[in-house]
């Protein structure tokens, strides 16, 4: 009974699992961060006036939980620590989503220099703080960098699409699963290609997720998008003549 309650929570919890499904930790913590909103919008649904201001506070409650479970290196088994973290930009998310405030902020050139310099800065006054590895000692820090790598990210993306780039932004956008599964296992076609150019042991190809070369991020960044965008296109291509021509069959 105790083992099928392990691998139960286990399951539920997205925990475990292979390197290269490593990257659907994003699924995994969209699942647990949506759950958490519910349940706290149900109960700040009782306090009518102060609803948001509930649901804001517990997100700041609970980024402290995350934040002392790092801090004093306490792992639970499905990663609560780290959904403690990203529930915070779900509910700035929901926040900014629901507000007038995107009406403010018009995303153009102005509003992705402001932000991308604004991470810069913070990125060289605040180096030390690994956000990654989730040893954040400031959290304003933590929440102003994700704030600014939105605005970033939703100014590029409209200054794209005002151009004539709206049909293969678009193709990325709904393909970005794809990308996101698939992008660990294209790393590792640039892995190879640099293994065979510099004659390295071949034991270097299970470096994880990348071999520890600066210069080599373009090459990545762009076979990490660049192939899974085209296995996509293949096997909707694929799946197309295929549904022909069963159609032509009947």
């Amino acid at each position: 009974m105790n083992d099928f309650i392990y691998h139960t929570v286990i399951t539920l919890g997205f925990a475990d699992g292979e390197q290269l499904a490593g990257t659907l930790w994003f699924l995994r913590a969209l699942f647990e961060v949506s759950i958490i909103y519910v349940l706290t919008d149900f109960i700040a649904r009782k306090l009518k006036r102060f609803r948001h201001c509930f649901i804001f506070i517990t997100a700041i409650i609970i980024m402290a939980i995350g934040c002392y479970l790092n801090y004093n290196s306490i792992h639970i088994v499905t990663g609560v620590e780290e959904t403690c973290h990203y529930y915070i930009f779900f509910v700035i998310g929901v926040f900014l989503q629901k507000s007038d405030l995107k009406k403010l902020i018009k995303p153009n050139v102005f509003w992705a220099v402001l932000s991308f310099s604004g991470l810069l800065v913070s990125y060289y006054v605040m180096a030390h703080e690994k956000i990654s590895a989730f040893t954040v000692h400031m959290p304003w820090f933590y929440v102003t960098n994700g704030v600014l790598g939105g605005i970033l990210i939703f100014s590029i993306s409209k200054i794209f699409m005002r151009g004539n780039h709206t049909e293969w932004v678009a193709y990325v956008g709904i393909n970005s699963l794809h990308i996101m599964l698939w992008h660990f296992l294209a790393f590792k076609i640039v892995s190879f290609v640099y293994i065979k150019l510099c004659g390295l042991p071949p034991y270097y190809l299970a470096s994880f997720p990348v071999l520890n070369v600066d210069y080599l991020w373009i090459a990545y960044t762009l076979v990490g998008v660049v192939v899974p965008l085209g296995a996509a296109v293949l096997s909707h291509a694929l799946i197309r003549k295929l549904s022909i021509s069963h159609s032509a069959a009947f």
